[in-house]
């Protein structure tokens, strides 16, 4: 049951998905991108739009033109989202805008950015009850440093 609330909220995160699924277990090339995800994540695609799941977490990656991201966040408060926190930091050499919000049920994180000249939206979603990983274990964090 838990494990159809948090694909539900993956499929809120993207619109119209693939119904064909991958069974990912290391590099996945996503349009003129490639990146590595861990073992067990199942991969639904559509266009420049990508969804990764698992028991604990749906991700979603965009590839392409961007609003900026005061506009998206605000675009989000209206959806019904609630604003935890923002932030600015530097990953590796990458500018990256974090948004975090809590949406009935689940903490849902947007991390937006340039890396390679190509503008990036990757997106966690997780059971507002399990904690946020940190850094080096977010999957999230792991597609930003590994895409190419």
């Amino acid at each position: 049951m838990k494990f159809k609330s948090v694909f539900l909220v993956g499929v809120l995160l993207l619109a119209f998905l693939s119904v064909s699924a991958i069974y990912a277990d290391d590099t996945v090339v996503y349009g003129k991108s490639s990146f590595s995800i861990p073992d067990g994540y199942t991969l639904m695609e559509q266009d420049n739009q990508m969804v990764m799941y698992n028991d604990d977490y749906v991700m979603s990656i965009y590839e392409g033109s961007i609003i900026d991201t005061s506009k998206a966040r605000d675009n989000r408060i209206k959806k019904g989202y609630n604003l935890v926190e923002e932030k600015n930091y530097t990953l590796d050499g990458i500018k990256i805008n974090q948004q975090s919000f809590n949406s009935k049920g689940y903490n849902c994180l947007f991390y937006t950015f340039k890396k390679n000249n190509k503008n990036y939206i990757v997106s966690l979603a997780i059971d507002e009850n399990k904690p946020i990983p940190a850094d080096e274990d977010n999957p999230a964090i792991g597609i930003i440093k590994s895409l190419t």
